[in-house]
Protein backbone atom coordinates (compact mmCIF):
# COMPACT_ATOMS: atom_id res chain seq x y z
CA UNK A 1 0.00 0.00 0.00
CA UNK A 2 1.35 3.45 -0.91
CA UNK A 3 2.28 5.63 2.06
CA UNK A 4 1.04 9.21 2.07
CA UNK A 5 3.20 11.93 0.55
CA UNK A 6 1.11 14.80 1.91
CA UNK A 7 3.44 15.60 4.81
CA UNK A 8 7.23 15.68 4.74
CA UNK A 9 8.28 17.87 7.69
CA UNK A 10 11.94 18.36 6.77
CA UNK A 11 11.16 19.07 3.13
CA UNK A 12 8.32 21.43 4.02
CA UNK A 13 10.55 23.23 6.50
CA UNK A 14 13.19 23.74 3.83
CA UNK A 15 10.72 25.22 1.35
CA UNK A 16 9.18 27.43 4.02
CA UNK A 17 12.57 28.70 5.14
CA UNK A 18 13.56 29.46 1.56
CA UNK A 19 10.36 31.41 0.95
CA UNK A 20 10.75 33.31 4.22
CA UNK A 21 14.24 34.37 3.19
CA UNK A 22 13.02 35.51 -0.22
CA UNK A 23 10.31 37.78 1.17
CA UNK A 24 12.50 39.32 3.87
CA UNK A 25 13.03 43.10 3.58
CA UNK A 26 15.47 43.76 0.76
CA UNK A 27 18.45 46.07 0.88
CA UNK A 28 19.73 48.33 -1.86
CA UNK A 29 21.43 46.66 -4.82
CA UNK A 30 23.19 48.41 -7.68
CA UNK A 31 22.81 46.82 -11.09
CA UNK A 32 24.88 47.62 -14.14
CA UNK A 33 22.97 49.49 -16.82
CA UNK A 34 20.65 51.19 -14.32
CA UNK A 35 19.67 54.60 -15.65
CA UNK A 36 20.92 53.91 -19.18
CA UNK A 37 18.92 55.56 -21.95
CA UNK A 38 18.65 54.63 -25.57
CA UNK A 39 18.42 51.22 -27.22
CA UNK A 40 20.16 48.32 -25.46
CA UNK A 41 20.78 44.86 -26.90
CA UNK A 42 20.90 41.88 -24.54
CA UNK A 43 22.31 38.46 -25.34
CA UNK A 44 20.53 35.43 -23.86
CA UNK A 45 22.57 32.22 -23.81
CA UNK A 46 20.04 29.39 -24.06
CA UNK A 47 20.23 25.74 -24.99
CA UNK A 48 18.66 22.83 -26.71
CA UNK A 49 15.90 24.33 -28.87
CA UNK A 50 15.34 27.89 -30.13
CA UNK A 51 11.65 27.44 -29.30
CA UNK A 52 12.32 27.25 -25.56
CA UNK A 53 12.66 31.02 -25.33
CA UNK A 54 12.10 32.14 -28.93
CA UNK A 55 8.44 33.14 -28.48
CA UNK A 56 9.27 35.03 -25.28
CA UNK A 57 12.08 36.93 -26.97
CA UNK A 58 9.95 37.76 -30.02
CA UNK A 59 7.04 39.04 -27.96
CA UNK A 60 9.31 41.06 -25.69
CA UNK A 61 11.19 42.61 -28.61
CA UNK A 62 7.95 43.63 -30.31
CA UNK A 63 6.85 45.60 -27.26
CA UNK A 64 10.19 46.90 -26.00
CA UNK A 65 12.11 48.66 -28.79
CA UNK A 66 14.63 50.09 -26.31
CA UNK A 67 15.61 46.69 -24.89
CA UNK A 68 16.13 44.12 -27.62
CA UNK A 69 17.20 40.53 -26.97
CA UNK A 70 19.19 38.13 -29.13
CA UNK A 71 19.18 34.41 -28.34
CA UNK A 72 22.27 32.21 -28.61
CA UNK A 73 21.43 28.48 -28.51
CA UNK A 74 24.00 25.93 -27.29
CA UNK A 75 23.56 22.12 -27.22
CA UNK A 76 22.86 20.89 -23.68
CA UNK A 77 25.85 18.53 -23.66
CA UNK A 78 28.19 21.50 -24.14
CA UNK A 79 26.27 24.06 -22.09
CA UNK A 80 27.94 23.66 -18.72
CA UNK A 81 31.51 23.75 -20.06
CA UNK A 82 30.86 26.74 -22.33
CA UNK A 83 29.13 28.78 -19.63
CA UNK A 84 31.81 28.06 -17.05
CA UNK A 85 34.58 28.99 -19.48
CA UNK A 86 32.93 32.27 -20.44
CA UNK A 87 32.08 33.29 -16.89
CA UNK A 88 35.58 32.47 -15.62
CA UNK A 89 36.87 34.78 -18.32
CA UNK A 90 34.48 37.50 -17.03
CA UNK A 91 32.81 37.59 -20.43
CA UNK A 92 30.65 40.70 -20.78
CA UNK A 93 29.16 39.77 -24.17
CA UNK A 94 26.08 38.06 -22.72
CA UNK A 95 23.59 39.17 -20.08
CA UNK A 96 21.20 36.29 -19.37
CA UNK A 97 22.00 32.58 -19.13
CA UNK A 98 19.95 29.44 -18.91
CA UNK A 99 20.47 27.49 -15.68
CA UNK A 100 19.69 23.87 -14.95
CA UNK A 101 18.44 24.00 -11.31
CA UNK A 102 20.73 21.29 -9.83
CA UNK A 103 23.70 23.40 -10.95
CA UNK A 104 22.51 26.39 -8.91
CA UNK A 105 24.68 25.57 -5.88
CA UNK A 106 27.81 25.17 -7.97
CA UNK A 107 27.25 28.40 -9.90
CA UNK A 108 26.18 30.39 -6.84
CA UNK A 109 29.09 29.25 -4.66
CA UNK A 110 31.54 30.43 -7.31
CA UNK A 111 29.60 33.66 -7.96
CA UNK A 112 28.92 32.67 -11.56
CA UNK A 113 25.38 34.11 -11.34
CA UNK A 114 23.98 37.30 -9.86
CA UNK A 115 22.16 37.18 -6.52
CA UNK A 116 18.56 38.16 -7.34
CA UNK A 117 17.12 38.02 -3.82
CA UNK A 118 16.78 41.78 -3.35
CA UNK A 119 15.40 42.59 -6.78
CA UNK A 120 13.09 39.65 -7.43
CA UNK A 121 12.70 37.48 -4.33
CA UNK A 122 9.55 39.05 -2.94
CA UNK A 123 7.84 39.32 -6.33
CA UNK A 124 8.55 35.74 -7.38
CA UNK A 125 7.37 34.34 -4.04
CA UNK A 126 3.87 35.52 -5.01
CA UNK A 127 3.74 34.15 -8.56
CA UNK A 128 6.04 31.12 -8.77
CA UNK A 129 5.72 27.49 -7.77
CA UNK A 130 7.38 27.17 -4.35
CA UNK A 131 9.20 23.95 -5.26
CA UNK A 132 10.66 25.63 -8.35
CA UNK A 133 11.89 28.54 -6.26
CA UNK A 134 13.50 26.18 -3.77
CA UNK A 135 15.46 24.55 -6.60
CA UNK A 136 17.18 27.84 -7.55
CA UNK A 137 17.76 29.01 -3.98
CA UNK A 138 21.16 28.42 -2.36
CA UNK A 139 21.81 29.27 1.29
CA UNK A 140 18.61 31.31 1.42
CA UNK A 141 19.49 33.42 -1.61
CA UNK A 142 17.72 33.41 -4.98
CA UNK A 143 19.91 33.04 -8.06
CA UNK A 144 17.54 32.50 -10.98
CA UNK A 145 13.98 32.87 -12.21
CA UNK A 146 12.25 29.51 -12.73
CA UNK A 147 10.56 29.63 -16.14
CA UNK A 148 9.63 25.98 -16.56
CA UNK A 149 8.88 23.11 -14.24
CA UNK A 150 8.48 19.41 -14.96
CA UNK A 151 6.99 16.21 -13.70
CA UNK A 152 6.80 12.67 -15.03
CA UNK A 153 3.93 10.44 -16.04
CA UNK A 154 3.44 6.95 -17.39
CA UNK A 155 2.09 6.96 -20.92
CA UNK A 156 0.45 3.80 -22.23
CA UNK A 157 -1.24 2.61 -25.41
CA UNK A 158 -4.89 1.96 -24.46
CA UNK A 159 -5.56 -0.01 -27.64
CA UNK A 160 -2.75 -2.45 -26.87
CA UNK A 161 -3.85 -2.92 -23.27
CA UNK A 162 -7.46 -3.55 -24.35
CA UNK A 163 -6.39 -6.11 -26.95
CA UNK A 164 -4.26 -7.92 -24.36
CA UNK A 165 -7.03 -7.83 -21.76
CA UNK A 166 -4.97 -5.72 -19.33
CA UNK A 167 -6.58 -3.23 -16.93
CA UNK A 168 -5.19 0.30 -17.52
CA UNK A 169 -3.37 1.97 -14.62
CA UNK A 170 -5.02 4.99 -13.00
CA UNK A 171 -4.32 8.66 -13.60
CA UNK A 172 -5.46 9.39 -10.03
CA UNK A 173 -2.36 9.81 -7.81
CA UNK A 174 -4.30 8.33 -4.88
CA UNK A 175 -4.67 5.11 -6.89
CA UNK A 176 -1.28 5.04 -8.62
CA UNK A 177 0.14 1.65 -9.53
CA UNK A 178 3.39 0.21 -8.20
CA UNK A 179 6.30 -0.37 -10.54
CA UNK A 180 5.96 -4.06 -9.82
CA UNK A 181 2.34 -3.99 -11.05
CA UNK A 182 3.29 -2.06 -14.19
CA UNK A 183 6.08 -4.48 -15.03
CA UNK A 184 3.64 -7.41 -14.82
CA UNK A 185 1.23 -5.57 -17.13
CA UNK A 186 4.08 -4.80 -19.52
CA UNK A 187 5.11 -8.45 -19.64
CA UNK A 188 1.53 -9.55 -20.31
CA UNK A 189 1.01 -7.10 -23.18
CA UNK A 190 4.42 -7.85 -24.70
CA UNK A 191 3.74 -11.58 -24.74
CA UNK A 192 0.09 -11.34 -25.83
CA UNK A 193 0.84 -9.07 -28.79
CA UNK A 194 4.30 -10.44 -29.56
CA UNK A 195 5.95 -7.03 -29.15
CA UNK A 196 9.71 -6.42 -29.10
CA UNK A 197 9.56 -4.67 -25.71
CA UNK A 198 7.23 -3.97 -22.81
CA UNK A 199 8.40 -0.63 -21.42
CA UNK A 200 10.85 2.20 -22.07
CA UNK A 201 12.15 5.14 -20.04
CA UNK A 202 12.62 8.25 -22.16
CA UNK A 203 15.37 9.60 -19.88
CA UNK A 204 16.34 6.33 -18.27
CA UNK A 205 20.05 7.07 -18.42
CA UNK A 206 19.68 10.12 -16.17
CA UNK A 207 19.54 10.63 -12.43
CA UNK A 208 16.61 12.96 -13.08
CA UNK A 209 14.34 10.05 -14.04
CA UNK A 210 15.76 7.36 -11.76
CA UNK A 211 16.10 9.39 -8.53
CA UNK A 212 12.36 8.99 -7.67
CA UNK A 213 12.61 5.21 -8.13
CA UNK A 214 15.65 5.05 -5.84
CA UNK A 215 13.94 7.23 -3.24
CA UNK A 216 10.72 5.25 -3.47
CA UNK A 217 12.76 2.14 -2.66
CA UNK A 218 13.99 3.89 0.48
CA UNK A 219 17.22 5.44 -0.78
CA UNK A 220 18.46 8.96 -0.29
CA UNK A 221 19.36 11.62 -2.86
CA UNK A 222 22.92 10.29 -3.16
CA UNK A 223 24.74 13.13 -1.42
CA UNK A 224 24.65 14.06 2.26
CA UNK A 225 26.55 16.04 4.89
CA UNK A 226 26.60 19.73 5.77
CA UNK A 227 27.86 20.71 2.32
CA UNK A 228 26.20 17.83 0.44
CA UNK A 229 29.62 16.51 -0.57
CA UNK A 230 29.52 13.10 1.11
CA UNK A 231 28.41 10.38 -1.32
CA UNK A 232 25.87 7.80 -0.22
CA UNK A 233 25.12 5.64 -3.24
CA UNK A 234 25.86 2.07 -2.22
CA UNK A 235 23.34 1.40 0.53
CA UNK A 236 20.86 -1.46 0.37
CA UNK A 237 18.01 0.65 -1.07
CA UNK A 238 20.19 2.05 -3.87
CA UNK A 239 21.39 -1.44 -4.75
CA UNK A 240 17.86 -2.85 -4.66
CA UNK A 241 16.47 -0.11 -6.93
CA UNK A 242 19.32 -0.16 -9.44
CA UNK A 243 19.40 -3.95 -9.48
CA UNK A 244 15.68 -3.99 -10.24
CA UNK A 245 16.17 -1.39 -12.98
CA UNK A 246 19.04 -3.30 -14.57
CA UNK A 247 16.96 -6.50 -14.60
CA UNK A 248 14.42 -4.86 -16.93
CA UNK A 249 17.12 -4.66 -19.61
CA UNK A 250 18.66 -8.04 -18.80
CA UNK A 251 15.24 -9.68 -19.22
CA UNK A 252 14.60 -7.94 -22.54
CA UNK A 253 11.57 -6.04 -21.26
CA UNK A 254 13.27 -2.66 -21.72
CA UNK A 255 15.33 -1.96 -24.86
CA UNK A 256 19.05 -2.42 -24.28
CA UNK A 257 21.34 -0.94 -26.93
CA UNK A 258 18.83 1.62 -28.21
CA UNK A 259 19.90 5.27 -27.69
CA UNK A 260 17.61 6.98 -25.19
CA UNK A 261 16.60 9.79 -27.60
CA UNK A 262 14.96 7.03 -29.69
CA UNK A 263 12.72 5.68 -26.90
CA UNK A 264 9.80 7.88 -27.96
CA UNK A 265 10.03 6.46 -31.48
CA UNK A 266 9.74 2.92 -30.12
CA UNK A 267 6.45 3.90 -28.51
CA UNK A 268 5.03 5.87 -31.44
CA UNK A 269 5.92 3.06 -33.87
CA UNK A 270 3.97 0.55 -31.78
CA UNK A 271 6.90 -1.50 -30.46
CA UNK A 272 5.99 -1.22 -26.76
CA UNK A 273 2.92 -0.39 -24.64
CA UNK A 274 4.39 1.70 -21.79
CA UNK A 275 6.62 4.78 -21.77
CA UNK A 276 7.79 6.54 -18.60
CA UNK A 277 8.35 10.13 -19.63
CA UNK A 278 7.67 13.80 -18.95
CA UNK A 279 4.44 15.70 -19.55
CA UNK A 280 6.21 17.22 -22.58
CA UNK A 281 5.10 14.19 -24.56
CA UNK A 282 1.40 14.95 -24.07
CA UNK A 283 1.44 17.86 -26.50
CA UNK A 284 3.87 16.12 -28.85
CA UNK A 285 1.80 12.94 -29.08
CA UNK A 286 -1.40 14.95 -29.44
CA UNK A 287 0.12 16.76 -32.41
CA UNK A 288 1.27 13.47 -33.92
CA UNK A 289 -2.09 11.76 -33.47
CA UNK A 290 -0.48 8.91 -31.54
CA UNK A 291 -2.83 6.73 -29.44
CA UNK A 292 -1.99 7.26 -25.78
CA UNK A 293 -3.41 7.69 -22.31
CA UNK A 294 -1.80 8.85 -19.08
CA UNK A 295 -1.30 7.23 -15.69
CA UNK A 296 0.36 8.56 -12.55
CA UNK A 297 4.11 7.90 -12.29
CA UNK A 298 4.41 4.59 -10.37
CA UNK A 299 6.10 3.96 -7.02
CA UNK A 300 8.03 1.02 -5.59
CA UNK A 301 5.94 -1.44 -3.61
CA UNK A 302 5.94 -0.54 0.09
CA UNK A 303 7.51 2.87 -0.53
CA UNK A 304 6.41 6.43 -1.05
CA UNK A 305 5.61 8.18 -4.31
CA UNK A 306 8.15 10.58 -5.76
CA UNK A 307 8.41 12.23 -9.17
CA UNK A 308 11.16 14.12 -10.97
CA UNK A 309 10.76 17.89 -11.02
CA UNK A 310 12.38 21.21 -11.96
CA UNK A 311 13.37 22.50 -15.36
CA UNK A 312 15.20 25.40 -16.93
CA UNK A 313 15.51 28.75 -15.19
CA UNK A 314 17.15 32.00 -16.29
CA UNK A 315 19.93 33.79 -14.40
CA UNK A 316 21.89 37.01 -14.83
CA UNK A 317 25.58 37.20 -15.74
CA UNK A 318 27.44 38.86 -12.82
CA UNK A 319 29.79 40.46 -15.36
CA UNK A 320 27.09 41.61 -17.77
CA UNK A 321 26.83 45.29 -18.61
CA UNK A 322 23.02 45.43 -18.69
CA UNK A 323 21.90 43.72 -15.49
CA UNK A 324 19.05 46.17 -14.84
CA UNK A 325 17.55 45.50 -18.27
CA UNK A 326 18.05 41.75 -17.87
CA UNK A 327 16.11 41.88 -14.59
CA UNK A 328 13.30 43.74 -16.38
CA UNK A 329 12.95 40.86 -18.85
CA UNK A 330 13.08 38.21 -16.11
CA UNK A 331 10.49 40.12 -14.06
CA UNK A 332 8.15 40.09 -17.06
CA UNK A 333 8.65 36.35 -17.59
CA UNK A 334 8.28 35.34 -13.98
CA UNK A 335 5.72 37.69 -12.48
CA UNK A 336 3.22 38.53 -15.25
CA UNK A 337 0.57 36.51 -17.03
CA UNK A 338 1.67 37.90 -20.40
CA UNK A 339 5.26 36.80 -19.86
CA UNK A 340 4.20 33.41 -18.55
CA UNK A 341 2.05 32.69 -21.59
CA UNK A 342 4.83 33.86 -23.91
CA UNK A 343 7.20 31.35 -22.30
CA UNK A 344 4.62 28.57 -22.59
CA UNK A 345 3.67 29.35 -26.19
CA UNK A 346 5.81 26.71 -27.91
CA UNK A 347 7.27 24.87 -24.94
CA UNK A 348 5.75 21.56 -23.90
CA UNK A 349 7.09 22.04 -20.36
CA UNK A 350 4.92 22.83 -17.35
CA UNK A 351 5.18 26.57 -16.57
CA UNK A 352 6.63 27.54 -13.18
CA UNK A 353 4.56 30.74 -13.33
CA UNK A 354 1.44 30.02 -11.27
CA UNK A 355 -0.52 32.68 -13.15
CA UNK A 356 -0.58 30.44 -16.23
CA UNK A 357 0.23 26.89 -15.03
CA UNK A 358 -3.37 25.77 -14.55
CA UNK A 359 -4.52 27.27 -17.85
CA UNK A 360 -1.79 25.45 -19.77
CA UNK A 361 -2.68 22.17 -18.00
CA UNK A 362 -6.34 22.76 -18.87
CA UNK A 363 -5.44 23.12 -22.54
CA UNK A 364 -3.46 19.85 -22.56
CA UNK A 365 -6.29 17.98 -20.86
CA UNK A 366 -8.99 19.40 -23.14
CA UNK A 367 -7.08 18.53 -26.31
CA UNK A 368 -7.74 14.78 -25.86
CA UNK A 369 -10.90 12.93 -24.87
CA UNK A 370 -9.19 10.49 -22.50
CA UNK A 371 -7.10 12.82 -20.31
CA UNK A 372 -9.60 13.73 -17.60
CA UNK A 373 -7.64 14.27 -14.41
CA UNK A 374 -4.38 15.38 -16.07
CA UNK A 375 -4.56 18.92 -14.68
CA UNK A 376 -5.13 17.62 -11.15
CA UNK A 377 -2.31 15.09 -11.57
CA UNK A 378 0.21 17.74 -12.68
CA UNK A 379 -0.83 20.05 -9.85
CA UNK A 380 -0.54 17.25 -7.29
CA UNK A 381 2.83 15.96 -8.47
CA UNK A 382 4.51 19.35 -8.75
CA UNK A 383 3.27 20.25 -5.27
CA UNK A 384 3.39 16.96 -3.32
CA UNK A 385 5.85 14.48 -4.83
CA UNK A 386 8.66 16.64 -6.25
CA UNK A 387 12.10 15.07 -5.71
CA UNK A 388 14.75 17.76 -6.15
CA UNK A 389 18.17 16.66 -7.23
CA UNK A 390 20.80 17.33 -4.53
CA UNK A 391 21.77 20.99 -4.09
CA UNK A 392 25.52 20.50 -4.05
CA UNK A 393 28.54 22.26 -5.53
CA UNK A 394 29.61 18.75 -6.50
CA UNK A 395 26.44 17.89 -8.41
CA UNK A 396 28.09 17.93 -11.84
CA UNK A 397 30.66 15.33 -10.70
CA UNK A 398 27.90 13.30 -9.06
CA UNK A 399 25.72 13.35 -12.16
CA UNK A 400 28.64 12.36 -14.39
CA UNK A 401 29.55 9.37 -12.21
CA UNK A 402 25.90 8.28 -12.01
CA UNK A 403 25.47 8.39 -15.77
CA UNK A 404 28.49 6.15 -16.28
CA UNK A 405 27.47 3.70 -13.54
CA UNK A 406 23.87 3.56 -14.73
CA UNK A 407 24.85 2.84 -18.32
CA UNK A 408 27.12 0.04 -17.10
CA UNK A 409 24.24 -1.46 -15.10
CA UNK A 410 21.90 -1.16 -18.08
CA UNK A 411 24.48 -3.01 -20.17
CA UNK A 412 24.79 -5.87 -17.69
CA UNK A 413 27.14 -4.84 -14.89
CA UNK A 414 26.30 -6.09 -11.40
CA UNK A 415 24.50 -3.22 -9.66
CA UNK A 416 25.94 -3.89 -6.21
CA UNK A 417 29.61 -3.92 -7.21
CA UNK A 418 29.19 -1.06 -9.68
CA UNK A 419 27.60 1.16 -7.02
CA UNK A 420 30.45 0.30 -4.64
CA UNK A 421 32.81 1.48 -7.36
CA UNK A 422 30.77 4.66 -7.88
CA UNK A 423 30.91 5.34 -4.13
CA UNK A 424 34.70 5.10 -4.13
CA UNK A 425 35.07 7.26 -7.23
CA UNK A 426 32.82 9.96 -5.79
CA UNK A 427 34.68 9.96 -2.48
CA UNK A 428 37.86 10.82 -4.36
CA UNK A 429 36.27 13.34 -6.75
CA UNK A 430 34.29 15.21 -4.10
CA UNK A 431 37.18 15.33 -1.62
CA UNK A 432 38.90 17.73 -4.00
CA UNK A 433 36.03 20.21 -3.64
CA UNK A 434 35.69 20.28 0.16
Amino acid sequence: MMRSRLTHPLKALGAAAALAALIAPAGAQTLTGAGDTGPVELNLVSCCKPTYFGPSVEQWNAKNPDIQIEQEVIPFAQLNDILESRIRAKDTTFDILILDPPRTASFAARRFVLDLTDVLGEKLAKTTNAESLEAVTYRDHLYAVPVFNSTQILIYNPEMLKEAGVEPPSIDPAERATWQEIIEKAKTVKEALDLPYGIAFSQGHTFYQLQPIIMSAGGGVGLTGDNMLTPEVNGDAWKEAMGWYGSLYADGLAPRGVPFPQMDALYTSGQLPFLATTTDRVREFQNQGVPFAVAAFPYMEGGEAYTPCDSFALAVNPFGQHQAQAVEFLTWLGTTEEGGFAAAAQSPNVPANLLVMNKVSDEMEAASDNLDGLKELIEYETDKTCAHRPASVGYVQFETEFLQANMDIINGADASSRLDQMQSQLEVALSRIR
